[in-house]
């Protein structure tokens, strides 16, 4: 790993810090500096578990904040990085932000897919009433 990443990955975990600690705002403000030092990557920054990683800590703060049309952005570029084949949660994670929102078809569509890769596995994580919405409009 190189000290760029070392340094990504340790500004990541102050960030967690910070959000464990109850201060989501400036803890956002950690992820998007990181971010922009992650520029220095090119074409490689996409390809880095960090990015992947600092992505989802960006959009789940936009979410803590109530701010789900920022936060849709960011699971978006999600899929600009490389995904497991079993990945379910950057799917539910950016439709659980379409949920919220009142989109229900969108919302809909990815969950059905997440669903179809991991089964209830894919929902694990996720407040029940993720689930609970997808099931309904299953039938």
């Amino acid at each position: 790993m190189s000290n760029l990443n070392l340094s990504i990955v340790s500004k990541i975990e102050v960030g967690n810090l910070l959000e464990n600690q109850g201060k989501p705002q400036e803890a956002l403000e950690i992820y998007l500096s990181t971010w922009k030092d992650m520029d220095a990557l090119k074409s490689e920054k996409y390809q880095t578990e960090e990015a992947r990683r600092l992505i989802n800590c960006i959009y789940e703060v936009h979410i803590q904040l109530g701010d789900y049309q920022t936060a849709k952005k960011w699971p978006e570029d999600i899929f600009k990085c490389n995904i497991p084949d079993a990945g379910t949660s950057e799917l539910i994670d950016l439709r659980k932000i379409h949920f919220e929102l009142g989109e229900e078809d969108k919302s809909f569509e990815f969950f059905l897919k997440a669903y179809e890769k991991g089964k209830d596995r894919a929902f694990k994580e996720y407040a029940p009433k993720y689930l609970a919405f997808f099931e309904a409009h299953q039938k």
